[in-house]
């Protein structure tokens, strides 16, 4: 499993990512980039129509995909385990969130905003560029997903 996918398979990406490929000594260079937050069982990471300009990469636990319905319901639409990125289309169109993400177990997640990546930019260009047209790859791989499923 690659950081850029859904570990069900639903919306994987089919090449390694770079954060994959990063050693210890690279991570310990980027890591002070992100943001690290803890979360309970239950808490919400993010809420559906509001505004938040960052994406995480789920470090510890699970978390669900929730899509608001009519008359306030919602429907779970993916699960992400340990290792997959979320938050991503919010963070590249800058429109308010599309989706809640609910945590199903206790864990962390890590957080990176746009002021962080572009000072991860100018400090670690190659990464921050390898990182980018990753997530670019992980958006086209869940949009052909979606498309594919249109098919059906």
């Amino acid at each position: 499993m690659d950081f850029f996918s859904y570990p069900d398979g639903r919306h994987a990406a089919t090449l390694p990512g770079v954060l994959d490929q990063l050693d210890s000594a690279e991570w310990s260079r980027i890591v002070p980039y992100f943001e690290t937050l803890t979360f309970e069982r239950g808490d919400r990471l993010i809420e559906a129509e509001t505004e938040d300009r960052a994406l995480y990469i789920l470090a510890e636990g699970e978390v669900e995909v929730l899509r608001l319905l009519s008359r306030g319901r919602t429907k779970r639409i993916a699960t992400i385990r340990e290792g997959s990125v979320f938050g991503e289309i919010a963070f590249f169109d800058l429109q308010p969130r599309c989706a809640t993400i609910r945590a199903l177990s206790d864990g962390s997640a890590l957080r990176l905003d746009h002021r962080s990546l572009r000072r991860l930019g100018e400090a670690e260009p190659d990464i921050a560029s390898a990182l980018l047209f990753d997530l670019g790859r992980t958006l086209a791989s869940r949009l052909r997903h979606c498309l594919a499923c249109g098919e059906s």
